[in-house]
């Protein structure tokens, strides 16, 4: 089964969690895959999976709301860094925002159960716009 069906069967049950740990293993898979064309020194293999991984990271960064703090404010910092780091076309750059983005996407996983029932029980608004936008992202 494609990537693609197996969303469609699932995008009517996604939360924003889900949603959020799928945009940072695109960038993450991106970024790897493009780390070990720039460890063989292919740059140019390695360029559109960093636009790629810059997209996602830029989506992510969109949907920070600001308004509600100091963590929005830390992780707006942490994504500009793994922006500069994508920028700078080296191994050693992308395996550092690899580690960020990692890390970031560990903490998010820990708290999955706790955000889908504060989702569940209206805490937490659902979704409010289509699913696909996000597959178009990471995509």
């Amino acid at each position: 089964m494609k990537g693609f069906d197996v969303y469609q069967q699932q995008s009517a049950s996604w939360t924003r969690i889900d949603m959020l740990l799928a945009a940072y293993d695109g960038a993450i898979a991106r970024l790897k895959k493009a780390h070990q064309m720039l460890t063989d020194d292919n740059e140019q293999a390695a360029r559109p999976l960093l636009i790629r991984a810059q997209r996602i990271v830029l989506e992510l960064y969109a949907g920070l709301d600001l308004r509600h703090g100091q963590i929005p404010e830390n992780m707006q910092r942490l994504y500009l860094y793994v922006l500069h780091a994508i920028g700078q076309l080296d191994a050693e750059s992308i395996a550092s925002a690899v580690t960020i983005l990692e890390r970031i996407r560990e903490g998010l996983k820990s708290i999955r159960e706790e955000a889908i029932e504060l989702e569940r029980t209206g805490a937490v608004h659902p979704v409010d716009h289509d699913p696909k936008m996000i597959l178009q992202a990471i995509g």
